[in-house]
């Protein structure tokens, strides 16, 4: 997990930690610590839960986290815009390069949908820390 400069005094914080502080009382933001924390399963992870994490850290911390992945033919950035109603995201495909797009956010809700407890999940980080890796790829 990546590191995040934050604005207040310019403390390095974890991705985790912003998870934590937007908490709260939310479920959908608990379900992700936990997961994260490695005491639950990515099968028991509602589809909404990965965006609307996103949404709560951005509103309780003021910074913007974003969903990396990688798999074995390339790697895929995925954040909200500012409204929350849509996910730009860009990737890299070895047999297609590089792509970006601009979906409703329920659309790729759908896709974020993981069956098995072994299958990967997509990691939180800040997006220059994304680009930066996705920009590897070049």
């Amino acid at each position: 997990m990546s590191t995040i400069q934050t604005a207040e005094k310019g403390i390095d914080v974890e991705p985790l930690e912003l998870i934590r502080r937007a908490e709260k009382s939310r479920t959908t933001v608990r379900r992700i610590r936990e997961l994260l924390e490695g005491d639950r399963c990515v099968s028991t992870i509602k589809q909404g839960d990965w965006f609307s994490t996103i949404e709560h850290v951005r509103d309780e911390t003021g910074v913007d986290l974003v969903l990396f992945s990688e798999n074995r033919y390339g790697a895929s950035v995925k954040g909200l815009d500012e409204s929350g109603l849509w996910v730009a995201s860009a990737s890299y495909d070895e047999r297609l390069g590089f792509n970006s797009s601009k979906r409703p956010r329920w659309d790729v809700e759908d896709g974020l949908t993981f069956f098995q407890p072994n299958d990967p999940h997509p990691e939180f980080c800040r997006l220059e820390d994304a680009k930066a890796r996705l920009e590897q790829y070049r």
